[in-house]
């Protein structure tokens, strides 16, 4: 079992790639985790390119921006 977070959904993708049987665990029926718990100026501290999934590149208008945490 992993975390549903980045790194959580990056190994998820390799496990299945590779036929390894596993569960992704979400302690909040939504997605958002920990987000949903943050102020209404909350903005993440890594820029926008960062978050990279397998196979999946950023392709918004603003790579070294950061992701607000909007509700």
């Amino acid at each position: 079992m992993i975390g549903a977070g980045q790194a959580g959904l990056a190994t998820s993708y390799w496990l299945s790639r590779h036929g390894v049987e596993h569960q992704l665990l979400e302690r909040r029926p939504e997605l958002g985790g920990a987000w949903q718990d943050r102020w209404d100026s909350f903005y993440l501290n890594t820029p926008n390119c960062s978050f990279l999934l397998p196979e999946l590149t950023y392709d918004g208008p603003e790579p070294d921006a950061f992701l607000p945490g909007t509700r």
